[in-house]
């Protein structure tokens, strides 16, 4: 039962952070995946994407980028892809683009 305890605790700790982020970027005027941290991704026409809070690359293929954005991961589909850039916070992939998803 003392374990049960801890997990409602640590629940109910996890729900006033996620509420005081939320008024926070609210109250800033904020957009929310800057203090999530979920990927945000900029689709320019049908020949560049940049996903910016990304956690790294899980799938490469020139048809093919696979992007794990923490809770999603983001599926980039096209012919051509290719890495252009990348730090620790965003990445731009170039080619034709056919489809984005989340999955």
């Amino acid at each position: 039962m003392h374990a049960e305890v801890d997990g409602l605790k640590k629940d109910q700790e996890h729900r006033d952070r996620d509420g005081f982020l939320l008024r926070a970027a609210n109250f800033f005027d904020l957009p929310d995946e800057i203090l999530d941290g979920t990927p945000r991704v900029t689709v320019t026409g049908r020949r560049r994407v940049v996903v910016e809070n990304h956690k790294g690359i899980l799938e490469y293929g020139e048809n093919t980028i696979v992007i794990n954005g923490g809770g999603d991961y983001v599926r980039i589909r096209g012919d051509g892809l290719e890495l252009v850039a990348m730090n620790a916070e965003e990445l731009l992939i170039a080619g034709t683009i056919l489809n984005v998803e989340f999955e």
